[in-house]
């Protein structure tokens, strides 16, 4: 949606791409998950332009006890996060943009088909941050899911 203006044409919002996949593989009680996103910016209001970010995610895991009606896993969850410099005028700012590795335990209950908890906490192995971005110390992940 354009929004005409005396000084022009302004755009209301930016027309992301999220791209986004995620792989697994299990062999006996063994397994193995991971994850991907990319954000591609693009331009937004005012000539400002976000920088692209990527996140990728995954690790070993092993089924600690499997039943029928549930099972109990744990996996090494290792995440590593970057974003490039965030753009004004066509001029990168050199005050913004991170790179980040993550790794720490998850612990994932499942119950039938439908029930699931998930408990993990991620400590940081590298932060790399240009000045003015914010970036995570921890991250604690904690999720109820029930599908029906």
């Amino acid at each position: 949606m354009l929004l005409a203006n005396w000084g022009g044409t302004h755009r209301l919002w930016t027309d992301d791409g999220i791209f986004a996949g995620a792989s697994n593989a299990r062999w006996r009680r063994a397994f193995f998950n991971a994850q991907f996103q990319y954000y591609l910016r693009s331009e937004g209001a005012g000539s400002y332009q976000n920088a692209n970010d990527l996140m990728v995610s995954g690790g070993p895991g092993i089924f600690l006890w499997v039943s029928n009606r549930s099972t109990l896993s744990t996996q090494c969850q290792m995440a590593y996060e970057t974003s490039g410099c965030d753009e004004l005028l066509d001029s990168a700012s050199t005050h913004m943009g991170m790179t980040a590795w993550y790794m720490g335990p998850i612990l994932v209950w499942t119950w039938k088909s439908h029930f699931s908890r998930l408990a993990g906490a991620e400590l940081p192995v590298r932060i790399a941050s240009r000045g003015f971005q914010n970036v995570a110390i921890y991250r604690v992940n904690l999720s109820e899911t029930y599908r029906f």
